[in-house]
């Protein structure tokens, strides 16, 4: 009995992998976007006034990640792109009305995304991006920075693409952000989205 649920379990992935193959197609290019949620963490003058929102019991939180990309293959497994955005995390007090404050990380980096799959950014993968990065803090219609916000920025992740089609793919990213001269000025969020 074993052996039969075996080699059929064998067959269900044979199948999965080749119709993945089948479906994917190697492009010229690639473009894409993601959308999320998860974490955003900060340290530092702009961390104190962060923890001040997240322990007070009368603003809620949300937080919401997004990327957008572009990507030219260099081999069967890999990509080399630019990829802009971050994940930011807003405040709204239950009390008053329109009374906000956002906390977030932008990203605009080099992008190298490795993929261990049958076909370009099919299967699983892991990916690596370097660049220039902010980290800010907006309440209404006012925008300020602090100290040491603005440097280079660090993106990593891993994930597994889906063949929807033969040009269409279905991203699933587990991502960590920061900017690395920011005193812990982070992010950690799970995303997904198409890469056409």
């Amino acid at each position: 009995m074993r052996s039969i649920k075996s080699k059929w379990m064998v067959l269900v992935l044979v199948g999965i992998v080749s119709m993945q193959t089948a479906y994917a197609k190697e492009e010229t290019w690639y473009w894409g976007f993601k959308l999320g949620g998860g974490s955003t963490g900060f340290g530092g003058t702009m961390g104190n006034s962060y923890s001040s929102y997240a322990s007070n019991p009368n603003y809620s939180r949300l937080t919401v990640a997004s990327e957008l990309g572009f990507y030219w293959p260099l081999s069967n497994e890999t990509v080399l792109g630019v990829a802009s955005g971050g994940a930011g995390t807003s405040y709204s007090s239950s009390l008053v009305s329109n009374l906000s404050q956002t906390f977030g990380v932008s990203l605009l980096t080099a992008s190298l995304m490795h993929t261990f799959g049958p076909e370009p950014c099919v299967g699983p993968y892991v990916r690596a991006d370097l660049g220039f990065a902010t980290a800010y803090q907006a309440g209404g219609a006012a925008l300020f920075s602090t100290s040491g916000d603005s440097g280079l920025g660090f993106r990593a992740g891993g994930g597994f693409g889906i063949a929807l089609s033969d040009e269409t793919r279905l991203m699933i990213e587990l991502t960590y952000g920061t900017v690395v001269k920011s005193a812990g000025a982070h992010y950690f969020v799970f995303s997904v989205g198409p890469l056409f």
